[in-house]
């Protein structure tokens, strides 16, 4: 009966124990193990928060060298509006062909507009080539002259009529008696646009005397 006893109280014993350590293995272990994984968290957002003051420290930084290599401009709408170029080449006033008996003068009156009809500068170079129909109906060329950028720009006037660009070129040689008008081809290059101006057009011919001038406006 006493082994008995003995047997019982250590059976109790034994499962006492085994709870208190598996209560205590329970309480230990995951304490332990949220203690570590709540500092890597701690860590974690410290991490974050560093990246994120040089993520907004590097945005400051660009967007100050950005600043300092656009261009200045009082109006910032402005920089996206683009400068007018020249869209066409057309005849201005005073246009005429001055015929002597030994040549004569080409008198050419050019405006470069843009695509709403207003003056704007071209470059240069240009080109101007004449042609007259002669007494039996043939072509006749009457000259063909090249104009560098200097000489184009040199041209350029102001006149009751507006801005135009005037072109005073000789004629060598006589042209033919019965022709009245002069077909002219001119054109005018311009770095700023893919192709050239081009213009066609049938100038008057006024018979001049030799020895006398004739101012044409």
């Amino acid at each position: 009966r006493d082994r008995s006893k003995v047997r019982t109280r250590t059976s109790i014993l034994s499962v006492l124990l085994v709870g208190c350590l598996a209560a205590c293995s329970a309480r230990v272990g995951p304490q332990d193990g949220a203690a570590a994984q709540a500092r890597r968290i701690g860590e974690l957002e410290q991490e974050i928060e560093r990246l994120s003051i040089e993520v907004a420290d590097a945005r400051t930084a660009l967007k100050a060298e950005r600043a300092s290599t656009s261009p200045v401009t009082s109006d910032p709408a402005s920089a996206s509006v683009p400068l007018p170029t020249p869209d066409r080449l057309v005849l201005a006033s005073g246009s005429v062909v001055r015929r002597e008996p030994a040549g004569g003068e080409l008198r050419l009156r050019v405006r470069t507009e843009d695509a709403r009809g207003r003056f704007v500068q071209a470059t240069g170079p240009a080109v101007v080539e004449a042609v007259a129909i002669g007494d039996s109906g043939e072509p006749m060329r009457v000259g063909r002259w090249e104009i560098d950028r200097d000489a184009w720009r040199s041209g350029l006037r102001e006149g009751f009529m507006g801005t135009a660009y005037a072109l005073d070129l000789p004629i060598e040689g006589a042209m033919p008696v019965r022709a009245t008008r002069l077909l002219v081809r001119t054109t005018v290059d311009d770095p700023r646009i893919e192709e050239v101006l081009g213009l066609e057009t049938e100038l008057p011919i006024v018979d001049v005397e030799p020895g006398t001038r004739e101012e044409t406006r």
